[in-house]
């Protein structure tokens, strides 16, 4: 018998999954009693509830469960900030590029509809076409290399290298939009929220081969190198950002007109 547990990585979020099977046949065990056995221990209060949720559900559905976890997580971990600055603004105004803007609830409520919309259309159907791939990339019921620090370190590795690549991009378009706008207050929040979906070209492109060397050497003989570079030039492209700000945001602060609400809340 063994227990095997699905960790699908979706965009940073990952999901742990637990899902019992026997270890011929992938005959799907039910009866807690058997997963308590298998695990060695008892199941705790949640465990046993999330094994008696899943426990007749297809691998593909529990993957799924992916779409709501980012949904919440998109919809909640902006709430606190978007608070304190409704009712607090004077507390967070240091930190602001204009200290003297204070944005109406209309808009917060206009960018939240707005990033939904943007999740909507393409983070939830990525989430759906990406299955196939992490069905691939977990080893089937029954493989006792599944779970082995190797494996994990290179997909956390190689998540992290993606994710390096879509930060210094994003970096590079506020830059860039920095400039387009001229430091002038029209540049709309969303903006720079969908640069946040950038990077995927450049994951289409990957996924179809790369996970397969992954598992084997490429990460030790080429992806270390590479994520080396790739760490050097993003620092030193934050450090142009982080200069080109500190000169230029000064005289933003005393621009009248339309809030530049360039970063998502």
């Amino acid at each position: 018998m063994a227990i095997r547990i699905h960790i699908p990585i979706a965009n940073g979020i990952v999901a742990l999954v637990l899902i019992a099977y026997c270890a011929a046949g992938d005959v799907a065990v039910r009866d807690p009693r058997k997963a308590k056995a298998a695990l060695g221990r008892s199941l705790t209060f949640a465990e046993d509830i999330w094994f008696r949720y899943t426990a007749r559900m297809p691998d593909y559905l529990l993957f799924y469960h992916n779409i709501i976890f980012l949904f919440v997580i998109f919809s909640l971990a902006p709430l606190p900030l978007a608070l304190i600055e409704l009712g607090f603004p004077a507390s967070i105004s240091s930190f602001k590029i204009q200290p003297k803007i204070r944005l109406p609830p209309t808009s917060f409520f206009q960018c939240y509809k707005d990033v939904m919309r943007v999740f909507l259309l393409v983070v939830g159907p990525l989430q759906l076409s990406s299955y196939p791939h992490h069905q691939e990339l977990f080893v089937v019921c029954g493989d006792k290399d599944w779970a082995s620090p190797s494996l994990t370190l290179q997909k956390t590795n190689d998540e992290q290298y993606r994710r390096i690549q879509k930060t210094e991009h994003a970096l590079q378009v506020a830059e860039e939009e920095l400039l387009r706008v001229q430091l002038e207050a029209t540049a709309k929040s969303k903006e720079l929220s969908q640069a946040h979906g950038a990077w995927f070209p450049p994951w289409l492109a990957t996924h179809a081969n790369y996970y397969k060397e992954l598992a084997t050497t490429h990460w030790k003989e080429h992806g270390q190198p590479v994520l080396d570079v790739l760490l050097q030039k993003v620092s030193k492209k934050s450090i142009q950002a982080q200069q080109f700000m500190e000169s230029h945001f000064e005289s933003s602060k005393a621009v009248s007109g339309q809030p530049m609400t360039i970063f998502s809340i």
